[in-house]
């Protein structure tokens, strides 16, 4: 299986590694100045039936600029059912051979402990085609799945190749959020979370510290305007298993330079429109 967003397929000799804890250190920083685009929305509507919206303006950016493409769970599966999720795109590459029905599959991988057919929202899987060339143009999108996920939401964004992506040295600490619900407590006489429900997203935002290089190596060459930045686990520095995708992320930059021998140090808060995070597969 080619992949281009996802990390490569974990072996079972892998498989502790990648149920261990992360260290901070593994956690890789890097930036894309390209952005990413909304190529539409899919509902399932029922067992292996659903409905496909498409953005007109994306997919108009799509044909002009052919890029990878991703399929992202917006609202999350509570129960898949006996099948695994599988999206279906039919399209074109960017040397206009036809592709159809190629797979963006949401099966999860054996290494994980919850074997359930399940997930959270934000993940995302890539579209294969067998080129493996960037796609060009979209033009139908189905579904394969049970009647169990029914009102499952999925968006098709066209993202940067990982060769776009330049990694920023020195990183000293990183924080971010995925868009995730918060939980709302709702008082009920004196008890004040009587019933808790799911509320507000929240902001999807990454936070990074860097010592202070130059400009034009650093956080500098991309604050300001949209771009993509990845957050990449590289377990043990050579193992990738995980990686979270800032789409569409806004930034400024703060410098601190302490007295004496202190480094100088870059950070950036960003904000984006759309987060995402995807995991290595089995197969």
């Amino acid at each position: 299986m080619s992949l281009h967003h996802q990390p490569p397929v974990i072996l079972p000799a892998d498989f502790p590694l990648i149920n261990a804890p992360l260290l901070g250190g593994e956690l890789k920083a890097l930036f894309s100045a390209q952005n990413a685009v909304e190529l539409g929305k899919f509902v399932v509507t029922g067992s292996n039936a659903g409905t496909w919206t498409p953005s007109a303006p994306g997919l108009a950016m799509l044909a002009a600029q052919p890029m990878d493409i991703i399929v992202v769970s917006d609202n999350g599966l509570h129960d898949g059912g006996a099948t695994d999720l599988v999206i279906k795109v039919s399209g074109t590459d960017n040397a206009t051979t036809v592709f159809t029905t190629q797979n963006a599959s949401f099966a999860l991988p054996s290494w994980a402990l919850n074997q359930t057919r399940s997930f959270q929202k934000c993940l995302g899987v890539d579209l294969v085609i067998g080129s493996g060339l960037p796609v060009a143009t979209v033009t139908a999108v189905t579904v394969v799945c049970a009647a169990e996920a029914v009102n499952s939401v999925f968006k098709l964004f066209a993202v940067p190749a990982l060769s776009t992506f330049q990694q920023i040295g020195c990183v000293t600490e990183k924080d971010f959020n995925l868009k995730t619900q918060d939980a709302v407590p709702i008082r009920c006489g004196l008890d004040p979370s009587a019933f808790v429900k799911p509320g507000d997203l929240q902001v999807g935002n990454v936070s990074i510290t860097a010592n202070s290089q130059n400009d034009l190596n650093g956080f500098a060459r991309y604050v300001g305007r949209p771009v993509t930045v990845m957050l990449e686990a590289r377990r043990e520095n050579r193992l990738v298993t995980d990686r979270y995708y800032f789409l569409r992320c806004t930034a400024g930059i703060k410098k601190k330079g302490p007295e004496g021998a202190a480094s100088v140090t870059d950070s950036i808060e960003g904000i984006a429109e759309e987060t995402v995070f995807m995991i290595a597969p089995t197969s």
